[in-house]
């Protein structure tokens, strides 16, 4: 299998970058790769979002070495964790950010253009770990979901078995490369052959601008999360940009079915309805949603979903259990955490196989999934898989407070949703100091909207603390 079909083609600020062109932006970052003598390291990339990254990455897949991607919008102190914990062998960045990587071998994208190709792009897999993504962790840090090569390929497969795009044409690249949806809109959007606009960085913040660059470009493959989806709409009540779109995937949050009908309203679109956890590579199941009822449909080629009790049995038909996912879409594991890999990903006698437990309530029924929900305080924003204890256990890290408990909002319709944190302050509580606290260890998408203040917290029983007891008394 190529990593891109030689009529891929990338649209960057209104320059066409050719199949030709790509390869040979591959192969000058591949001289640098060499120089550094990278094979089965890890290259640490933060920077802006452009053709550069493009390269980097498609060039990286050609090796036997990893990308490790982080966005620039990312707190200082998360990524500092991220570096301990990666222990990158190569930096690449842009020179703004050079403080934030003293003592590591450093390149940066200023400098790209006095790289000059030694060795053609091959355009072929390499081996061992694609990439390393880090997600919210219920440590108190993130951590580094590893996805090698054969993962990788093993999705751009069962995708092709799953979705039509045939039809479509242009695909449109809004996502942070610090996503993994990123590697569908990209890497795969490519391997396809298809055209991909990738959208600047004012283009993927303001809705107006980003319906403009729908419309003007002619995209007819968009991929968005529900709850940017509704944002886009705000701007596009009457859903004008999307009119020629020939298929829009919808992920990473719970589809509400307000937002379908809606959608199925005013578009012909294809809509297809996207699951997969970070663990399993992008997407493990896509459901083209043709009523109005919301599944995530069934495993892609390659991939195996079942459904077990807290026993570990196999569930009858149309009965909720947790969704434990086998086959070569999975994870290495966690970067340099064996605890939680050994506790997540597990070898299961009855499914005969190595699974990942993704703390997902499902059913099946009629040879569809279903998702029914979390059994841990994990949620999604903006497509991005939130750990609850981790935003607690920074909030608590503030000497101000004595105690906090988060938890997610949202409105009877499901589109709007928010994090709300309820504190117990103490006497030297300051909320500049607090707000600053956030900012400083933080991701914007992870900092609580709303702030509650008590007295005290209720308890369970078992000395637990009470979050659906605390919940209800602030929704009052």
């Amino acid at each position: 299998m190529k990593i891109v079909d030689e009529m891929g083609s990338l649209v960057y600020e209104g320059k066409t970058y050719t199949y030709n062109d790509i390869c040979y932006g591959c192969s000058k970052w591949l001289s640098l790769i060499n120089r550094w003598n990278t094979d089965e390291k890890k290259v640490l990339i933060m920077g802006k979002i452009d053709e550069k990254v493009f390269f980097l990455i498609l060039a990286l897949l050609s090796t036997n070495s990893a990308y490790v991607p982080v966005d620039v919008k990312m707190p200082r102190e998360r990524v500092n964790s991220i570096v301990s914990q990666v222990k990158p062998d190569l930096v690449v960045t842009e020179e703004k950010y050079a403080d934030f990587f003293a003592g590591e071998n450093l390149f940066f994208f200023e400098n790209y253009d006095s790289l000059f190709p030694e060795e053609l792009f091959r355009n072929a897999w390499g081996e061992g770990l694609a990439y390393c993504i880090f997600t919210s962790g219920s440590t108190g840090k993130p951590k580094g979901v590893m996805i090698d090569k054969n993962a990788f390929q093993s999705f751009i497969l069962g995708t092709n078995n799953a979705i039509v795009l045939t039809e479509c044409h242009s695909v449109l690249c809004i996502t942070s490369i610090s996503f993994d949806i990123f590697g569908f809109e990209s890497i795969y959007a490519l391997n396809q052959g298809k055209i991909v606009f990738l959208a600047n960085e004012a283009q993927r913040s303001s809705p107006r601008l980003l319906k403009n660059f729908i419309m003007q470009n002619n995209i007819e493959c968009v991929q968005m999360t529900p709850s940017r989806l509704k944002l886009f709409l705000c701007a596009d009540h009457s859903m004008k940009s999307l009119q020629n779109v020939k298929v829009i995937i919808v992920g990473g949050e719970d589809f509400p079915i307000k937002l379908l009908t809606e959608l199925r309203g005013k578009l012909k679109a294809r809509i297809y309805n996207a699951y997969g956890p970070s663990e399993a590579t992008i997407w493990v199941s896509y459901s083209e949603l043709t009523n109005n009822v919301i599944d995530i449909g069934a495993p892609i080629l390659g991939t195996r979903f079942y459904i077990l009790n807290e026993l570990g049995d196999m569930v009858k038909e149309n009965t909720v259990g947790e969704l434990y996912i086998g086959g070569s879409n999975l994870a290495c594991g966690y970067l340099a955490n064996e605890m939680q890999t050994e506790a997540k990903f597990v070898y299961s006698e009855v499914c005969q196989e190595r699974v990942y437990r993704t703390g997902d309530m499902c059913k099946k029924l009629d040879g569809k999934y279903y998702w029914m929900g979390r059994l841990d305080n994990q949620v999604k924003i903006q497509g991005y898989r939130i750990e609850m204890e981790e935003i607690e256990k920074v909030i608590k890290m503030y000497e101000g407070v004595a105690d906090a408990v988060v938890y997610l909002h949202k409105d009877d319709d499901t589109t709007k949703q928010y994090l709300v944190a309820v504190i117990i302050p103490n006497i030297s509580f300051d909320e500049n100091g607090y707000r600053k606290h956030l900012i400083e260890y933080l991701p914007k998408y992870m900092i609580p909207q709303c702030t509650k203040y008590v007295e005290q917290f209720s308890y369970t029983t078992s000395g637990k603390v009470d979050r659906k007891s605390i919940r209800q008394s602030i929704e009052k």
